[in-house]
């Protein structure tokens, strides 16, 4: 369920289809700049209802760190 809206949320924002298999990085992607890393951050926490510290926000490289962030905050 998380991984879905990761997944739709992380799609949305990167303007392609993106699977949560898929290996998407802030280094991979090419429209994964510093305006969409903010975007993607504050879809997460409207999303989801939680508030990223910078220091969580500049750790979110990846989709799979994402996740992680996100359920590390979901399940406090």
């Amino acid at each position: 369920m998380i991984e879905e809206k990761i997944e739709e949320k992380f799609s949305n924002v990167l303007k392609r289809k993106i699977s949560i298999t898929d290996d998407v990085q802030r280094d991979n992607e090419e429209l994964w700049d510093s305006l969409k890393h903010i975007e993607i951050s504050v879809t997460l926490e409207e999303e989801f209802d939680i508030s990223l510290t910078t220091e969580l926000i500049l750790s979110i490289d990846s989709m799979e760190k994402a996740v992680q962030v996100v359920k590390g905050l979901i399940h406090e």
